[in-house]
């Protein structure tokens, strides 16, 4: 793995917010990013050596490497819920839940972030600020608070 000044690192993990893969999603598997500037996709090849190169890819080439999705300010966490087909997204007190399967036609160039964000749909409305998100499994059922 390429060496990366701690420098750099340091100044990329400040924009970073959340962080997660999406696992086998319509047979590819993607890593998810939120930034303070929007939430990007990538996917990633089922390689080992793709695996072992992602770190560098991220630092050198980002946001070349990715493509953005969302444009929305600091998002607090994201979760995607593959048996909902849900992609949820905590930002500015709110919960937003998008359609899974369009984030993905998104990063792929297939559909458009604008159809994206007409899209979403605000959770918890009139229940005041919603302050964290937690999505699990239990049982083979999943829950979410």
């Amino acid at each position: 793995m390429p060496s990366v000044s701690l420098n750099f690192v340091g100044r990329l993990a400040s924009l970073l917010s959340s962080l997660m893969q999406l696992s086998a999603f319509q047979g590819t598997n993607y890593l998810v990013i939120g930034c303070t500037n929007g939430i990007y996709v990538r996917d990633l090849v089922n390689d080992s050596r793709e695996s072992s190169r992602l770190l560098p890819v991220l630092i050198v080439n980002f946001p070349a490497a990715f493509r953005q999705v969302l444009e929305i300010n600091d998002p607090t966490s994201i979760v995607a819920v593959s048996e909902f087909n849900e992609f949820l997204v905590h930002y500015e007190s709110a919960l937003y839940s998008y359609p899974l399967d369009l984030i993905v036609r998104v990063s792929r160039g297939d559909a458009t972030p604008e159809g994206l964000d007409d899209s979403k749909e605000r959770l918890a409305q009139g229940r005041g600020d919603v302050l964290f998100m937690k999505v699990g499994c239990i049982f083979d059922e999943t829950l979410s608070e």
